[in-house]
């Protein structure tokens, strides 16, 4: 990949943890709770699952985050809680999860966010 493209690359995706990180509320964590390392397998997903995002492949995007966000990666669960918020208006799809996944998936984002 040219430089100046992986720089625009490299913006595109801090701007998505970024959005991932704005999707959750302030005090879902609880103490004693611990972030998952995401595994290379992990990381792949969710590389690919970004790159079905950006390529505006909404429901396989989703699908992905929603699977690797039950798996503990706090990325993938801050971005299903962005597309969860953006449904209908922003994306002209309703995403579904449960209230125990959306409670889960906060969490893991608000510990990944506290320790930096």
């Amino acid at each position: 990949m040219p430089p100046r493209l992986e720089v625009v690359d490299r913006r595109r995706r801090r701007l998505l943890a970024l959005m991932a990180a704005a999707a959750v509320p302030a005090g879902t964590a609880t103490a004693g709770e611990a972030a998952a390392v995401p595994t290379a397998e992990q990381a792949r997903d969710f590389r690919l699952a970004l790159d079905d995002y950006e390529g505006n492949r909404w429901p396989e995007a989703y699908a992905a985050f929603a699977l690797l966000a039950d798996q503990g990666h706090a990325p993938a669960a801050g971005l299903a809680l962005h597309m969860l918020g953006g449904g209908v208006q922003r994306y002209g799809l309703r995403f579904e999860a449960s209230a125990a996944q959306r409670l889960r998936w906060s969490r893991a984002v608000a510990v990944s966010a506290t320790r930096g």
